[in-house]
């Protein structure tokens, strides 16, 4: 099994919004954007706060990520953009945006360069308002170091002893995730990660002995 990942680089823009849900009738609206790649909340980041558009953001926010080759160009990895109003009270998501990130890398195939798509803005409700504008390009394939299954499970230790504290304290299991991979973190879905290690059931079974210990 190679110690190599082929993967590309993912540089995504998120540069606006048009015509976000409007819920606050008396205090300003200051939207902000974040992202996640497939189901690893560990890949989200997010945009600053605009304080000053109100339900036409902009935000001109550049983010990157490494992705395995394999998810980049077959099903199975899903970007997803959500909007949320900014409040004291509590964070209000009013909006997402879905799309596969096969589906962004097969369309940008005809462009050189920076693709640019305005993509309808789903609320709350399932009702399409709205766009947001964004901005992407893929890098060349590059062949990228993964790290041995003994290195992945010292790198798992820290994640490791906050599952024990939180069972200990509270007699409750929260599941957490683990790096696969690390400087770079590759993003990859969970049959890639498994068809590139084969050690999934080798790093369960080990965090496992470790919490029951």
């Amino acid at each position: 099994m190679s110690d190599h990942v082929v993967c590309r680089d993912f540089k995504l823009t998120l540069v606006s919004a048009t015509d976000v849900e409007h819920i606050r009738n008396i205090l300003k609206t200051k939207v902000y954007a974040a992202v996640t790649i497939g189901d690893n909340k560990e890949t989200k980041k997010q945009t600053s706060t605009d304080k000053s558009n109100e339900t036409n953001p902009k935000w001109n926010h550049t983010m990157e990520y490494t992705i395995a080759a394999t998810d980049v160009q077959n099903p199975g990895l899903d970007l997803l953009i959500e909007l949320y109003i900014d409040r004291k009270c509590g964070d209000k998501r009013v909006g997402h945006v879905t799309r596969p990130i096969n589906e962004l890398f097969h369309h940008s195939a005809n462009n050189i360069g920076i693709t640019r798509l305005n993509l309808p803005l789903v609320t709350e409700g399932g009702v399409t308002k709205g766009l947001v504008t964004l901005e992407y390009s893929f890098g060349e394939e590059k062949s990228v170091k993964k790290l041995s299954l003994v290195k992945k499970l010292v790198n798992a230790g820290t994640s490791v002893a906050v599952k024990a504290t939180i069972m200990s304290s509270t007699g409750i299991y929260v599941s957490t995730p683990i790096h696969v991979f690390h400087e770079p973190e590759i993003v990859c879905s969970k049959a890639t990660a498994s068809a590139i290690f084969g050690a999934e059931v080798l790093l369960d079974t080990a965090l496992e002995v470790v919490q029951n210990m």
